[in-house]
């Protein structure tokens, strides 16, 4: 029996990356992509942390104008490292594109059961909840975590490592989802040693996405040759968010 795959993936560059390179070896059956980076996702998302304050608000304001410092290093890196210098992405084949605001949503959830895939692949989306891990089977849903699980579990793990001065931390698990965040048993996990005088967080992301994708490109191989192994991670860690700055 062929194995269907689809693709759950935000919808930066970095991620389109991920899905087009999963692609280019195990053609998709599907992919589905979080818009949760438009404007008005962001906006909502501000407001509905600020507690409708505007106080509050104005100083979250504040501090995302000064992140769009950090997304133009994004952008440039992505196109860099990712594109090989291209400043332009698409997502290439001709399988069904789904593109929701809620990754949780009905209509992904009927996205998925209408495919029917074997596997499901999860690269930059939000927290993903039961009514969507309730339509696969055990072990068929294969995240990728930009941070080495269970030491540094959340995000945006590669600022925490910078943050903490922890680089030793820096890596990526390819680990098998469940609904705790970034808890389930581990299929691979590799710590980031390509480090360069110059490098900056979004840099070092983008290094951390291209030796993930390698290694989930692995994990798909080792799925459908049923040679797949996992370990169950050995302590809690700890959760980290940008909120907590």
């Amino acid at each position: 029996m062929d194995t269907k795959i689809v693709a759950l993936i935000g919808n930066a560059k970095r991620h389109i990356y991920f899905a087009d390179s999963i692609n280019d070896s195990y053609p998709l059956a599907g992919i589905v992509v979080e818009k949760k980076y438009s404007a008005k996702n962001r906006f909502l998302s501000l407001l509905k942390r600020s507690h409708y304050n505007p106080l509050r608000l104005s100083g979250k304001l504040y501090y995302k104008i000064k992140l769009r410092k950090i997304d133009k290093r994004y952008e440039k890196a992505e196109n860099d490292i990712l594109l090989g210098g291209n400043a332009y992405i698409k997502l290439r084949g001709v399988c069904p594109v789904l593109y929701t605001d809620d990754i949780n949503s009905d209509p992904v959830k009927m996205f998925i059961k209408k495919i029917g895939p074997s596997l499901l692949l999860v690269s930059g989306t939000s927290l993903i909840k039961r009514d969507i891990i309730g339509t696969m089977p055990p072990n068929t849903i294969i995240n990728m975590h930009t941070g080495l699980s269970p030491y540094y579990r959340g995000g945006p793990c590669t600022f925490w490592c910078l943050y903490n001065e922890e680089p030793e931390f820096l890596g990526v698990t390819i680990h098998f989802l469940t609904q705790g965040i970034d808890s389930g048993d581990i299929i691979f996990s590799r710590r980031m040693t390509d480090i360069e005088p110059g490098d900056n967080e979004a840099t070092l992301d983008c290094k951390i996405i291209r030796l993930g994708t390698q290694l989930m490109l692995e994990a798909v191989k080792g799925s459908i040759n049923s040679l797949l192994k996992s370990t169950p991670q050995w302590e809690k860690g700890k959760i980290f968010n940008l909120r907590d700055l």
